[in-house]
This record gives structure tokens, sequence and C-alpha cells, in this order.
């Protein structure tokens, strides 16, 4: 981790250091990344004398002040054609985006049958799915519901899965009513090979009007939902050839709404993530 003066350069500021942090290449085909954690004073809170304190052995800067005048990672004064993507990369990212949903049982993250499949997290295996809890939860309780069928949506589902995870639902309602919580279950059948239902709390002081502020947030971001009868089956409403956004809100053991929204073209693949927290504001 070599550390670098920067007097030749920032001319307006004391002679201080840069570290620089060089990490060797990961294989992004097992998704794994390199974690580095770090404290970071801004230099307009340090005093001149902590600006010029120096540890360890020290070099001149590599760069001249013409180099390091523009971005290293992204060239600002470059034209806005020049930072789009070109038509080459963007049919690769179109093709990496379809490999990503016609992954393989061996292959896929949410099949049991693959060795990969992190076992440390789940909570209760059934005949046809299972329950796990979910790796990076919006909150402590956010839980997944996953068939062992590879079917990228509910609609796919076989009548004995289906049955099993209703009654997984079912379950997990009366579980955090009795917690004192309300829950919303959300689906995303887009760029998804296995079908993961979502589950997360809300506490109950947070969710009187939640599915009139889920409808608003979504047209705030351009997105229509249709708000379905109670009473509705999504295989009936649901085109069995489109992508959709599914979510139910369950308050005191009942259904609040049922909302669908069908995907026509890009789709924010966060928005689950940032619709909870309107219900868990802080996370």
């Amino acid at each position: 981790m070599p550390s670098h003066l920067n007097h030749q350069v920032l001319q307006e500021l004391p002679t201080h250091t840069t570290r620089f942090i060089g990490l060797a290449a990961v294989d992004n085909e097992k998704k794994l990344k390199w974690l580095y954690a770090f404290n970071i004073t801004p230099c307009c809170s340090m005093t001149s004398k902590e600006l010029t304190n120096t540890v360890g052995p020290v070099t001149e800067c590599p760069y001249g002040a013409e180099e390091c005048n523009s971005q290293f990672f992204y060239d600002m004064s470059s034209s806005p054609g020049q930072q789009k993507r070109s038509a080459s990369e963007n049919e690769s990212y179109k093709a990496r985006k379809k490999q990503n949903v016609n992954v393989s049982q061996e292959s896929c993250w949410f099949c049991l049958t693959n060795p990969e499949v992190q076992k440390q997290l789940l909570l209760s295996i059934g005949d046809h799915s299972y329950i796990t809890l979910a790796k990076g939860g919006l909150v402590q309780d956010h839980l997944l519901i996953i068939p062992m069928e590879h079917v990228p949506a509910s609609i796919n589902l076989s009548d004995s899965a289906e049955k099993e995870i209703e009654k997984y639902k079912n379950a997990l309602v009366n579980y955090f009513h009795d917690q004192e919580y309300d829950v919303i279950f959300f689906e995303r059948n887009f760029v998804s090979p296995h079908l993961q239902l979502q589950i997360v709390p809300i506490p109950k002081s947070r969710t009187s009007g939640i599915t009139e502020t889920i409808i608003e947030f979504a047209a705030s971001q351009g997105l229509k939902f249709t708000e379905l009868s109670k009473f509705s089956v999504l295989k009936q409403v649901a085109p069995p050839k489109k992508s959709y956004f599914y979510i139910e809100v369950v308050v005191n053991k009942r259904y609040s709404g049922k909302l669908l929204h069908i995907i026509e073209g890009n789709f924010p693949l966060q928005f689950g993530r940032v619709m909870t927290e309107l219900g868990n504001p802080g996370i």
C-alpha cells in the first residue's frame, strides 16, 4: 500500500500524502468481491500539521499535474456520446442479462442441489419449498420463500408447491402478528431465473395507509400499479408471457392490498428495497 506526495499537483493545500490500494483481480463468475475498510477524514477538517504528517515510506506522486487534473476513473471532459455504451457494449450487456435469466439448476444460487447454496441461512425446508434468511436483508427478519422447482415466477408453480407456499405465508403472517408486525410480500418476475418471494415485516405502527403510499411512490417513479381485488389469484390475472412486479400487503392478518405492475420495458431492480423502506425508515 504505497503512499505518494501530492505537493506537485495540489498547490493550494499543504503537502500531504495519498494512499494507493492495489487489489488483485477476483473471479466475477463466483461473484467474489474484495472488501477493504478504512476511515476517511476530509482535508478541510484537518490541520496543516495533520496534513503534512507522514507514516511509512513516501514517494513522489507518479502522475504529473496534467494527468491528475482529469478524473482517473471517469473523464468528466468527455462528450456525452463517449460516456454512453457503444452499440457492441449494449449488445453484450443485453446478452449477459438474458444469460442471467437462463441459469441452469446446477449453477443457480437458489436451487438446493447447488453445493454453493448457503445452508447456514436456511430456516425451514418443506416438501416443495423452503424458507431462508435474506442475504443482506432489509431488516433483521427479512425472509425469502423459495420453491424447490427451478421456475422464474409464482405463476409457473405446480399446484403442490403453490399450496405449500401459501401455508408458509399464513404461518409467517401469524408469527409476525404476534410480534406486533404486519407483512409485505413481493415478487419481481424480471431478470431472475428462480422465484424468490420476499417477506418483509413492517411495524404495525407504520402500516396505516401503506398500500396507498406504495401506489403514490410508484407513480413518482413512473410506475403504474393496478390494485387487484383482495380475492384475486395472481395466476388468473397476470399475463403468462409478461414480466411483472407483484405486491401483497397483509395488515392484521388480512389482505390490505394486492398490487400488480406489468413490466413493458426497463424496471428499477431496487424498487422492492426502496419501497419497503417506506414502512421501515432508517434501514
